[in-house]
């Protein structure tokens, strides 16, 4: 199961990267610039699983160029997550990337939306 969630991972990330990132007119003058694209990874950092993963899409973000941003410290249970959409925001972020349950990912979709 671990290892299904950090090739899912990865091949989230690589596939942004290469078809979104690399392709779409909405970062062209981004990509002209230079500019890196910027990640910030949500998630509960006490869970192995998640922090393996994490790990694995970290390897392979810096093999890709991203900047890594501040990493958010999401409980599996969370129903706000304000704080760290807005420290994402913050940052940045052009793509984010969730490693916990579904309450807290649509806790954040949720609080990104708004």
């Amino acid at each position: 199961m671990e290892r299904i969630i950090q090739t899912n991972a990865r091949g989230a990330i690589t596939y942004w990267f290469e078809e979104v990132w690399k392709k779409d007119p909405k970062w062209k003058s981004l990509r002209e610039k230079g500019v890196k694209p910027k990640l910030v990874c949500f998630m509960r950092y006490c869970l192995t699983l998640c922090y393996r993963s994490y790990q694995k899409l970290l390897r392979t973000s810096n093999l890709l160029g991203f900047d890594i941003g501040p990493d958010q410290d999401v409980a599996l249970s969370a129903l706000d997550t304000k704080s760290q959409v807005l420290r994402a925001k913050d940052f940045g972020a052009n793509l984010g990337w969730h490693g916990n349950t579904t309450m807290s990912v649509s806790a954040t979709l949720k609080d990104a939306y708004a």
